[in-house]
């Protein structure tokens, strides 16, 4: 895996399996809006007392429900460039959602040769801390680094192992 270079500013606890759990939580319940917040929890391995805890921000104030976005800190997740694999902060859930729909997509073109997935990441790009990242969309570059064996599909978060 590519190194990461992981900022000072992020709260220990985000980097935490705890707080990982938390965030897949509430994923799960924006994308399920007829799923409670406590079956949420269930089914990603944490409680409602942890999602109060750490992202009392992402729930609208004095319910269970989720806000349709937030800017909780996030853990780093691996976005794809035209050199290979780099570890991107997303500011909030609109970048990390953004993130995580390219990488489906490249993982759809690369397994299944569908190339219209990536379609709409052309010309578009994200920030994290201050630098601009675009997203690959060239079929060539993406070509190469899939068989240069730079391309993982894993975990999109970047765990800081090396």
């Amino acid at each position: 895996m590519p190194k990461s270079s992981r900022p000072s500013g992020t709260p220990s606890y985000a980097r935490s399996e705890a707080y990982r759990r938390v965030l897949d939580a509430i994923a799960l319940a924006r994308r399920n809006r007829d799923m409670s917040l406590s079956n949420a929890a269930k089914m990603s391995g944490t409680t409602l007392s942890s999602i109060r805890k750490y992202a009392s921000e992402a729930l609208e104030p004095g319910s269970c429900k989720v806000k349709p976005t937030d800017r909780l800190p996030r853990l780093p997740m691996w976005m794809l460039t035209p050199h290979g694999m780099v570890s991107v902060i997303p500011a909030n859930s609109v970048v990390a959602k953004r993130l995580a729909r390219h990488a489906n997509a490249v993982r759809e073109y690369v397994n299944y040769g569908n190339a219209r997935a990536l379609t709409p990441f052309r010309g578009r790009s994200v920030r994290s801390e201050g630098e601009v990242y675009e997203f690959v969309t060239d079929l060539r570059t993406i070509n190469r680094l899939a068989r240069a064996g730079a391309i993982y599909f894993l975990d999109i978060y970047d765990s800081g192992d090396e």
